[in-house]
């Protein structure tokens, strides 16, 4: 279960938005009232139950869901110390992420406004057109539903005395949707000239990337597989993985976007 409102935004008010990973330090935008959906996320640190990732622990289960045991990462790195491999990631060593990162935004804020109001300073660098811009980020949306319902996968618990999660009907026809071979509808290519319009090579190279992995979710799944098809996030299966690899593509993606919508065209 994830924070309440209240303690998400007081996490993302400890770093301003900013990723708790000293390797990432990505900005993620700042909860604030009537604001719910910034890409941040509030990680446990001991993990709400005691099955979970660093779930052994004396705290109480209303200690656990308190800021203090808590920290802000973006959603990639979230899922590394949750999902990915937990067990390279203490409670010590998110802790000093914790702590590190306030340290970090109290000394840096002052400068990132500073780079905010005087925005040429940036290289000047070839930048995609409104048309391009327009039909990436309209490509990245026509993915949103699936990256969502993928999130949601890897954030659920399996059944009891179960390792793996049911992967729904829904879910696979999402997949089968999103990739260069879909079973209905129109494909991504008859509309790649049109609604997803692009010019610029490396939004293009994202949008390829991204066909490419939804291809790739559908050899684990394979075209007979007993049902329900299931997951293993710990540790991960080969569709897990194939899952995790295409939301690190889809993440990378709408920074990319984020980036040039930021600067301008």
């Amino acid at each position: 279960m994830p924070f309440s409102e209240t303690v998400r935004r007081e996490l993302s008010i400890e770093t301003g938005g900013v990723c708790a990973n000293p390797e990432c330090r990505v900005m993620t935008g700042m909860l604030s009232p009537g604001n719910a959906r910034a890409a941040g996320e509030g990680a446990h640190i001991v993990a709400e139950n005691p099955s979970g990732p660093r779930g052994q622990s004396p705290l109480t289960q209303e200690e656990r869901n308190m800021a203090s045991n808590g920290v802000w990462l973006c959603p990639t790195c979230h899922s590394k110390v949750d999902i990915v491999r937990p067990q390279d990631y203490s409670i010590e060593l998110l802790l000093q992420w914790k702590a590190g990162a306030q340290i970090w935004w109290h000394q840096n804020q002052g400068r990132q406004l500073q780079v905010a109001a005087w925005p040429d300073i940036r290289p000047t660098v070839a930048r995609p057109s409104a048309d391009s811009l327009r039909g990436a980020k309209m490509f990245w949306q026509a993915h949103q539903p699936l990256a969502n319902q993928l999130w949601n996968l890897c954030r659920q618990s399996p059944a009891p005395f179960q390792h793996d999660i049911a992967v729904t009907d829904e879910v696979e026809q999402e997949i089968r949707r999103m990739s260069s071979r879909p079973t209905f509808g129109r494909s991504w290519k008859d509309e790649w000239g049109t609604t997803f319009h692009c010019e610029d090579r490396e939004l293009i190279g994202y949008m390829l990337e991204l066909v490419r992995y939804a291809d790739n979710l559908l050899h684990p799944l394979g075209p007979f597989v007993n049902k329900p098809r299931r997951v293993n996030f710990n540790p991960p299966d080969n569709l897990a993985q194939a899952i995790l690899s295409y939301l690190n593509v889809w993440d990378e993606f709408a920074k990319c976007l984020q980036t040039n919508e930021r600067w301008g065209i």
